[in-house]
C-alpha cells in the first residue's frame, strides 16, 4: 500500500523516492531521514531490495520486469532470486500444508465416496 501511495502522481520514468527537493533519494539521506537504522534490527537496505524481487517474483510478475526495475543489465542477474522461491514441487506441497486441500487432479482420500 505505501509504494502504491508514493506512485501517485508519478510517471513511469520518475525516481519512485527522492531527496528534499525531488532529485535522487542517497543511501546516507534514507538512512538519516528514516530512522531505517535503528528499527532494522540488523538488516540492510539491500534485504529490501531483496525482499522487494522475491515477493514481485513470486506474485507472479515476469523476470525481465522485475530485472528492469532493480536496474540489472541482463536477466541472468536476477535469476539469482529465483532460487528462494522453491520448486513447482515445493509450492504445491506448501499449497497442501496451508490451504488443506489437495493439488489440482489429486483426490483427498478422506472424502472419497461421501456426497
Amino acid at each position: 500500500m505505501i509504494v502504491r501511495d508514493l506512485m501517485q502522481m508519478k510517471h513511469p520514468g520518475d525516481l519512485l523516492l527522492t531527496g528534499e527537493h525531488g532529485g535522487q533519494l542517497w543511501r546516507s539521506q534514507f538512512l538519516r531521514s528514516s530512522g531505517f537504522t535503528e528499527a532494522s534490527e540488523g538488516r540492510r537496505i539491500h534485504d529490501l531490495r531483496h525482499t522487494f524481487a522475491t515477493l514481485s517474483l513470486s506474485r507472479g510478475v515476469d523476470l525481465a520486469t522485475v530485472s528492469k526495475w532493480l536496474g540489472h543489465t541482463s536477466v541472468s542477474i536476477t535469476d539469482r532470486y529465483m532460487h528462494h522461491l522453491g520448486t513447482q514441487a515445493d509450492v504445491a506441497g506448501l499449497a497442501l500444508l496451508n490451504g488443506g486441500g489437495g493439488a489440482p487432479g489429486v483426490r483427498d482420500s478422506g472424502t472419497e465416496g461421501k456426497s
